[in-house]
């Protein structure tokens, strides 16, 4: 255990016959933007249920904040954990507001400190005149910055994001991306995203890591993964290449 946010070490899991994850091993440090770039199947989606809480590896230990949060006779519930997953499709509440779509995540702390959360991730999110609307009157970044906002109410350690810009217009996703950025770097918010699209992960990250098959192949900032890929397989995923 190193001094990082977060580590997974030596994550397995197995669904039936299919290893999913395979003796994984991986860091965090606090306040950078980690994309997990693969091919869809490799089990990106599912490393960030393990480390959420929502799926249980066979084997291995997650540690946040230097305090073990999965492993042998542990395993601490996902509402515990302190860690904000924003799903694929957003999952806003179709029957609330923007404000109560933000509020949801917050509902237990006093009224005082819910409304001064609500109205930093709104001035953050840029969402102070969308408040009364309703998700089927927002776009699609609109609806990315509440799900984003709800989660950033709760304070997470550590936000997880998963393919966050695929149900997104291809002219919209540049925009919104610089937009993610921009937010998740002014709130200083430790971030795992993962996406099947190089050009998302090494613009976005501080670092990338490269998944094949349920292993993480090499990570690196994006020139290092670029320039000088440690396989083939990571040289496929950072860009056309010729092989000799």
């Amino acid at each position: 255990m190193g001094d990082f946010l977060l580590e997974c070490s030596n994550l397995n899991i197995n669904f039936g016959q299919n290893h999913v994850i395979k003796n994984l091993n991986m860091h965090l440090l606090a306040g950078e933007i980690l994309s997990i770039l693969g091919p869809s199947g490799c089990g990106k989606t599912t490393l960030l249920r393990i480390i959420a809480g929502l799926e249980n590896p066979s084997q291995g230990n997650i540690y946040l904040k230097n305090h073990k949060i999965f492993g042998p006779n542990i395993n601490l519930q996902p509402s515990n954990r302190n860690i904000g997953m924003i799903f694929q499709d957003y999952a806003l509440f179709p029957h609330l507001t923007v404000e109560k779509n933000i509020l949801f995540g917050i509902s237990n702390l006093e009224k005082k400190i819910q409304d001064e959360n609500s109205e930093r991730v709104q001035q953050l999110t840029r969402l102070e005149g969308l408040k009364d609307r309703y998700p089927h009157e927002l776009s699609g970044g609109q609806q990315q910055r509440v799900a984003i906002a709800r989660t950033l109410a709760t304070n997470p350690t550590v936000l997880l994001m998963d393919e966050p810009f695929s149900n997104l217009d291809a002219s919209l996703r540049l925009s919104v991306r610089m937009e993610m950025e921009q937010i998740l770097k002014s709130s200083n918010t430790t971030t795992i995203f993962v996406t099947h699209d190089r050009e998302e992960a090494f613009s976005i990250s501080d670092r990338v890591a490269i998944m094949v098959e349920g292993a993480i192949q090499q990570v690196g900032p994006p020139d290092q993964i670029y320039f000088w890929p440690n396989s083939k397989e990571s040289a496929l995923m950072s860009g056309n290449c010729d092989f000799i």
